[in-house]
């Protein structure tokens, strides 16, 4: 229930959820939705050479002041 919450809390903001984790108290074992296949976004597709990658004009956030 909560992963479901997140990943529709995220949705809305435009943020793809990867995998949700849950670490044991001694870090010592965790479990991933995404290794279990319970958790998966059809939408995210990540690329594996960085020469694909595809970068666009920059967008600046603040202009300096002079």
């Amino acid at each position: 229930m909560l992963t479901d919450k997140l990943i529709q809390v995220c949705d809305l903001v435009g943020i793809p959820i990867l995998d949700h984790i849950i670490v044991g108290g001694d870090n010592s074992k965790y479990f991933s939705f995404k290794e279990k296949d319970i958790l998966s976004n059809p939408y995210v597709y990540l690329k594996k050479d960085y020469n694909d990658l595809e970068f666009g004009t920059r967008l600046v956030a603040e202009e300096k002041s002079r």
